[in-house]
């Protein structure tokens, strides 16, 4: 009767172990930076005008700084729809803008492959423009989740609040919520 117990201990032990080997072995090939195209939506006050929602088209290049720290350096050409004037003579309008970005994340998981996936924190600073004259730098501390569909496909969402310095004159607090689908080509 006491074998029974024993042989049990001893057969799970033997399943967890083998049950360990072969996740190990399913792991993604770690990469120290990662190259990829991006479509996306958000919403920001930080972007020309106000109340202003965008669709945007995208790159990006991820650098692996440690195992939960990575740098973003990226550029964007966004389609955007939004608001000039004052509330009561308000007038919708349309533009066409760019933007390049920088963005130092933490990943809140332990994997050192990119892309990560799961929570992190971000700090994106992006500088956004319709021409270069009027340009609008945006720091916006986030929170967000990227979510690996696929050795080449993942989303990431981020959200935050930040601080815009609106044509380098005024100093705005913004929302920050940006959606993005990317695909890895390298």
């Amino acid at each position: 009767m006491r074998a029974f117990p024993i042989a049990i201990a001893i057969f799970f032990i033997c399943v967890h172990s083998s049950a360990q080997q072969k996740v190990e072995m399913v792991e993604p090939v770690s990469k120290s930076n990662l190259q990829a195209i991006s479509v996306g939506v958000g919403i920001s006050h930080g972007t020309r005008g106000n109340n202003a929602g965008f669709a945007s088209i995208g790159f990006i290049n991820e650098f692996g700084l440690s195992q939960r720290m990575s740098l973003i350096l990226g550029g964007n050409i966004i389609n955007s729809a939004y608001e000039t004037g004052q509330l009561m003579n308000s007038n919708l309008a349309y533009g066409i803008q760019i933007s390049i970005s920088a963005e130092t994340r933490c990943y809140l998981s332990n994997k050192n492959s990119l892309p990560n996936k799961g929570w992190f924190i971000g700090l994106p600073l992006e500088i956004i423009s319709s021409n270069f004259m009027n340009a609008t730098p945006l720091l916006a501390p986030s929170l967000g989740y990227r979510l690996t569909l696929s050795n080449r496909i993942f989303l990431d969402t981020a959200a935050g609040m930040g601080i815009s310095l609106r044509d380098f004159q005024t100093f705005d607090a913004v929302p920050y919520v940006r959606l993005k689908a990317c695909y890895v080509f390298n």
